[in-house]
């Protein structure tokens, strides 16, 4: 009866049939499998997995809309001949060419000529019912004693002030003697930053007039002493003469 074959041998002698072991091969054989072993036994070193970090993808930038842009419509004031536009100034500093308009304490306006326009809107929002204070102007200008009084009844509310930058407003040294000393101390500072105002007392009897209109009966001032009348009433415009 033949000897069983060794079934160990199956598992490292797979290329020869089982029971055909070589006594040469053994040995390597056996050196083989000890390795094979070794290696199994030895602790396999863990692959490092990081999570991989999910980079949110950014946000694509949405459609760039439109700043809505507030272009105001320009006043039409429609005289006896011709017309004139003007254009609302969002500036607390009012220049040469500029009308500051104050209708009450809480309500002023910088206006300012501007051209032509196919669209227009009416003037009833600058139009005054009054009529010229001229006590102010006995002496050809305002006095810098009537400063705080201008100041003080613009905040009564029961007047109303138009005033802008005149270089034509220059006052003349006058002829007599008594007035010439008073030009001699305030009259000639109008000459160096002259301007133009006119206090309405306001009148609901009297019909509306154009705001810009009161100042031909307006009275030259130094400019000076008109943004003092304009701080003095918590209005937060100067001129700038």
């Amino acid at each position: 009866m033949s000897e069983r074959p060794d079934w160990t041998e199956c598992l490292y002698r797979p290329s020869m049939l089982c029971g055909e072991r070589l006594e040469h091969d053994a040995g390597a054989a056996d050196m083989r499998e000890i390795w094979r072993m070794s290696q199994l036994s030895q602790p396999q070193p863990q692959p490092h997995n990081e999570s991989p970090q999910t980079e949110e993808a950014p946000t694509p930038p949405g459609p760039v809309l439109p700043q809505a842009q507030t272009v105001e419509i320009p006043i039409r004031h429609k005289g006896l001949i011709f017309s004139s536009f003007w254009q609302v100034v969002h500036d607390v500093y009012a220049g040469i060419g500029d009308v500051v308009v104050i209708r009450s304490p809480g309500d002023y306006v910088v206006i300012r000529r501007t051209r032509k326009s196919r669209h227009w809107i009416d003037d009833s929002q600058l139009r005054i019912a009054g009529y010229v204070e001229r006590r102010l102007c006995i002496y050809g200008f305002v006095l810098q004693r009537d400063v705080e009084r201008i100041a003080s009844e613009l905040r009564s509310g029961r007047f109303a002030l138009v005033a802008a930058c005149d270089p034509r407003a220059v006052v003349k040294p006058p002829r007599r003697e008594e007035l010439y000393s008073i030009w001699r101390y305030e009259g000639y500072l109008v000459n160096t930053a002259p301007a133009r105002m006119a206090l309405i007392r306001l009148d609901t009897t009297r019909k509306p007039k154009f705001a810009v209109d009161y100042l031909r009966k307006g009275c030259p001032v130094y400019s000076q002493y008109l943004n003092q009348i304009l701080q003095l009433s918590g209005i937060p415009i100067q001129l700038t003469c």
